[in-house]
């Protein structure tokens, strides 16, 4: 029985039936994404109001991160989350918090990869459930 406040995370697995599907194409997709969004918000904090400003600051870092994680050779790039993926499938009998766990454990730069993750099931789910589970602990 789930008690009132205490977060309810299902035991399906996080990759279910949907394949690793991820391509260099997606990688370029992603880096360009990225590389657009740390133009704009440059550009933006020039006319920014306090509060955006504050929030610009704050992405600025997580963004260069994720770039620079993501602008390292594709072979590498896949090479990193295609290993995500094969350790979320050996785990897969696990509870999906235990899988969660062991995942931030093994992979602590894996939400850096989120921006490629994302274009897949699986990474959406993965990325939301890591997101879900560091927010828990602040």
């Amino acid at each position: 029985m789930i008690e009132y406040g205490e977060p309810h995370i299902n035991s399906l697995p996080i990759i279910g039936t949907n394949p690793f599907g991820l391509t260099e194409q997606h990688v370029s997709e992603a880096v360009a994404a990225l590389t657009t969004e740390q133009t704009e918000k440059s550009t933006a904090l020039e006319d920014a109001d306090e509060k955006t400003r504050g929030y610009i600051a704050r992405r600025m870092p997580v963004c260069e991160r994720q770039l620079n994680a993501l602008k390292t050779s594709s072979e590498d790039v896949l090479r990193y989350t295609k290993s995500v993926y094969d350790k979320i499938s050996e785990l897969g009998k696990l509870p999906e918090a235990e899988i969660v766990s062991r995942i931030r454990t093994e992979f602590p730069n894996v939400l850096d990869y989120y921006p490629l993750l994302r274009k897949k099931p699986w990474g959406y789910v993965l990325g939301q459930k890591i997101t879900h589970a560091k927010s828990l602990e602040s």
